[in-house]
């Protein structure tokens, strides 16, 4: 992680295998926010903030916001109400776009 990284840059804590990381990284894409992942088994420094964060703890996904608050393991619903209240725009995933379509067909 830079120092120089731009202060509205979100910083996506996760690593390898974690179940719960791909789901909010995709809304996250979703909605466009600019934010940077950061693998905390390739990053000692992000190991150690993550761990700094969560009492001890390699939890994951950690999610920091620009305004120095956290969200660690979020569930999607809390996820998609803070980045709307940021001012983002967080579509549905594509699946549920298309049962909604579907649906209106019938």
């Amino acid at each position: 992680m830079s120092d120089a990284a731009p202060s509205n840059l979100i910083i996506l804590y996760g690593r390898p295998g974690c179940p719960m990381t791909p789901p909010v990284r995709r809304m996250m894409t979703r909605a466009k926010v600019a934010f940077e992942y950061i693998d905390i088994w390739a990053d000692a420094a992000a190991r150690e903030r993550v761990m700094a964060i969560n009492g001890g703890n390699e939890s994951v996904p950690t999610v920091v916001f620009p305004d120095g608050r956290t969200l660690t393991e979020p569930l999607s619903n809390v996820l998609k109400k803070r980045l709307e209240a940021m001012g983002y725009v967080v579509p549905p995933p594509v699946w549920l776009q298309t049962i909604r379509r579907l649906l209106k067909r019938t």
